[in-house]
């Protein structure tokens, strides 16, 4: 299955999955400083 997205959609996808990386980074950062060392990796 080949999909082309256009220019708007594409850029709609890049800014969310950026967010949600943001996001995880945050989520991370939190963990270790409770000490969850291990799901931090995750």
């Amino acid at each position: 299955m080949n999909q082309e997205l256009d220019e708007k959609s594409r850029n709609d996808m890049i800014e969310y999955r950026l967010e949600k990386s943001k996001e995880t980074l945050k989520e991370a950062d939190y963990l270790i400083a409770g000490g969850y060392f291990s799901t931090a990796v995750n």
